[in-house]
């Protein structure tokens, strides 16, 4: 969980099913606590390990996007490790 929280995204690689890859990040609501979340999944020949980083980063700022709609304020949230964007 530490590694998934500093990158604001979490993964799986093969966990639940052979051949796949997901990727996910939280939704945050205005107050901060996580509310929801999105995923992408796909097949590991599709898109190599190289770029499942990518893929995180993307996942993460359409997440990140969300949050805002939802009224989260990631910037008044920084230094608060439970409501980190």
């Amino acid at each position: 969980l530490r590694t998934a929280r500093s990158m604001g995204y979490a993964t799986a690689l093969e966990e639940n099913l052979a051949g796949v890859i997901s990727v996910g990040a939280p939704v945050r609501d205005a107050a901060g606590s996580v509310s929801a979340a999105i995923s992408v999944a796909y097949p590991r020949a599709v898109c190599p390990d190289v770029a499942i980083a990518e893929v995180g980063q993307l996942v993460k700022a359409a997440a990140d996007r969300i949050s805002e709609r939802l009224g989260f304020d990631a910037a008044a949230s920084r230094g608060h490790p439970d409501r980190a964007a």
